[in-house]
Parts: C-alpha cells; sequence; structure tokens
C-alpha cells in the first residue's frame, strides 16, 4: 500500500519533470519521550480535552509490526 501510494505521483509526475524524494525514518524520534510530560505540557497549553485523549489513546495502544 505505502509503494503504491509513492509510485502514483511519481509516475504522474515523471512525464514532465525530473522528480526528487526524501524519506526520513521517525522510528526511534519518540524512543525517549516521557509521556507524562508530554501530556501535562498540553494541558498547561489548555489543549482541548478530545484532542488530548485521542492522542492519549494513540500513545497508549499504539505499535509496530515487522513483516
Amino acid at each position: 500500500m505505502c509503494t503504491m501510494i509513492l509510485k502514483e505521483p511519481v509516475s504522474y509526475y515523471v512525464n514532465d519533470s525530473s522528480v526528487y524524494c526524501t524519506f526520513l525514518d521517525g522510528s526511534k524520534a519518540f524512543d525517549w519521550v516521557e509521556y507524562s510530560k508530554l501530556f501535562r505540557s498540553f494541558m498547561t497549553r489548555k489543549l482541548p480535552a478530545v484532542v488530548l485523549r485521542m492522542l492519549c489513546n494513540m500513545y497508549v495502544n499504539s505499535g509496530a509490526r515487522l513483516q
């Protein structure tokens, strides 16, 4: 699925011009985040409760699977 998402725009634009692509592996970017501090910061910035609950749910229930 991810490959198709990349291939379609590239095939569209490669006919008329050069195409440049950059990839970023952010898999290790948030391994060291202290979630309690992060969510406390969100609360002090008056983030709406609905958004805060959604983010908290995403962090608590997130996972990864290698294929």
